[in-house]
């Protein structure tokens, strides 16, 4: 078993990314994964998903608009 190259393979059991949402809590493989899947969603939605905190510089999607601008 090898672990994926990124974007599927960057949480490490030992220290946060450059992207990780959660800066105020310790660092986890859970919100490592977390701050994956936003990151993707910023990416391809220009917004964030709302369960999940975003970076400064972006905003939450709002569910009630199906597109994103």
């Amino acid at each position: 078993m090898s672990r994926l190259p990124a974007p599927y393979g960057d949480c490490v059991p030992d220290g946060k990314t450059s992207d990780y949402i959660y800066s105020s809590y310790e660092y986890s493989v859970e919100g490592c994964y977390r701050s994956c899947f936003q990151q993707l969603v910023l990416k391809e939605c220009r917004c964030g998903d709302p369960r999940f905190p975003v970076p400064e510089n972006a905003r939450h999607c709002d569910a009630a608009d199906p597109v994103a601008s």
